[in-house]
């Protein structure tokens, strides 16, 4: 039983991995790879680098970006086991045989988002600058429906469904024209719910789940912490030349979630197969969103020619575990060990403004993260990601305000092989991939 539930609780630590590697904000440094940190100004800093709150105009700049995207996930999810059947007429010896659907790549729902954002900033004198934000910083949405488990009639929902958004209030101060410090306080918001299933072998311990499917949701995780800051600087080594440094503290992940689902299992001896339900329990939920460092570059080679370069630390290799306390079929939760690696983001990019409307492209790598031996159909793959980027924008005239309109493009593609030689139940062997397609819209209006 204790393998079942490994198989569903080890959702909760995919806060990180999966959702940030892809997640690009904004119209405008979208296009760019996301290499705001060390050229960023305006309200966009409140999320990129608060340092850059400094460059902020004397009456305002109110911007309000929107992304949507889609997304899909596929991998496989029924493992490659026999699995035991009660016997045509009872009474008699029960069968053993492999699942209809052992180790097939299963496809998940395409998945459809909207994600707004919206941002202001003010400067307060010549040194000081303010600026407040709200927007998503993560999130993912992977549901497969209807997964067979045949021979057994059964059918079960596996899924993640998960959003990670953060109000932030930020100020920058003015050190001197060259340097410029900034700090931003954030309130982080998690929602999120996840549906996994599994087979329990005949030899459990528990008796009444001898050779069980099961199928779980936890739902109602539903987090908000005020727990975590962004710090950031720009130095401008010359005109042209530009370096950034942000550094994002980790941030606590609590909360007790409710457990529930459903158990297709064999009566004694196997000589029938019921499918009855799992009534609701309590689970208590302890990880973290860990700390970030980015240090990035932006250096103007040209009147026309604009290059960007980022690198992006995450701590994942903080989460060798995930801590549950609860109880769920009368048996205790375990701890998830998950053993994941630290995350890198290297990320180039470019400005062409050599036309009436620039030219913005940019390439992320993306280091693996998630462990093969715990891959999941329903979060990142374990292996590296690439995406690529393009954008444009323009500045308009409203009276005698500036209206900057900008617009970016975002492709994300991942995959690796699982390794099921530690939990072939849960981890079954076999191809993983995700890919995604975004667009980001921006308006940012200078009073």
């Amino acid at each position: 039983m204790k393998k079942a539930l490994l198989l569903f609780f080890v959702s909760t630590v995919a806060f990180g991995s999966g959702y940030e590697k892809s997640v690009l904000w904004g119209g405008k440094y979208s296009g760019v790879a996301g290499s705001a940190a060390a050229g960023v100004s305006g309200s966009d800093s409140v999320f990129y680098n608060p340092a850059g709150l400094v460059h902020s105009p004397e009456l305002g700049d109110l911007t309000f970006n929107l992304s949507g995207g889609s997304a899909q996930f596929k991998g496989p999810i029924v493992p490659n086991s026999n699995v035991m059947s009660p016997p045509a007429t009872p009474p008699g010896t029960p069968t053993s045989g492999p699942f209809t659907n052992a180790g097939k790549q299963e496809t998940s729902k395409t998945a459809q988002t909207v994600i707004p954002g919206i941002t202001y900033s003010m400067k307060l004198n010549d040194s000081w600058s303010y600026g407040l934000g709200y927007y998503a910083v993560g999130g993912t949405r992977a549901v497969y429906e209807d997964v067979d488990f045949g021979p057994r009639a059964f059918k079960a929902k596996v899924g993640s469904e998960i959003t990670i958004t953060e109000f932030a209030a930020g100020v920058g101060y003015k050190v001197s024209d060259a340097l410029r410090l900034g700090l931003a306080l954030r309130y982080t918001m998690t929602d999120a719910t996840f549906s996994s299933a599994g087979y329990v072998m005949g030899t459990g311990s528990f008796a009444s789940s001898v050779a069980a499917v099961t199928n779980v949701e936890i739902k109602d995780i539903k987090t908000a912490n005020l727990d975590s800051v962004r710090l950031g600087l720009q130095y401008d080594l010359n005109e042209s030349t530009k370096l950034g440094l942000t550094l994002r503290t980790e941030t606590a992940v609590s909360k007790t979630a409710k457990a529930s689902g459903s158990l297709n299992a064999c009566g004694t001896n196997c000589q029938t197969v019921s499918t009855s339900a799992i009534a609701e329990a309590d689970v208590k939920v302890d990880t973290v969103l860990p700390m970030a460092i980015n240090l990035g570059v932006e250096h103007k080679l040209t009147d026309m020619w604009t290059l960007y370069g980022e690198l992006v630390h995450t701590q994942y290799s903080r989460i060798e575990k995930v801590d549950l306390d609860g109880t769920l079929l009368g048996q205790p939760v375990p701890d998830i060990d998950q053993k994941w690696k630290d995350q890198l983001n290297v990320k180039v990019a470019a400005q062409y403004s050599g036309m009436s409307w620039p030219v913005r492209f940019g390439y992320i790598y993306t280091s693996e993260v998630s462990d093969k031996q715990y891959a999941r159909a329903s979060f990142a793959p374990p292996g590296t990601a690439a995406t690529y980027t393009l954008g444009t924008g323009q500045e308009f005239k409203i009276g005698d305000s500036p209206l900057d309109f900008n617009i970016a493009l975002d492709y994300t593609t991942i995959k690796g092989d699982g390794d099921a030689s530690v939990q072939p139940l849960t981890t079954p062997a076999g191809t993983y991939e995700a890919s995604s397609t975004s667009i980001h819209t921006g308006f940012a209006y200078k009073f």
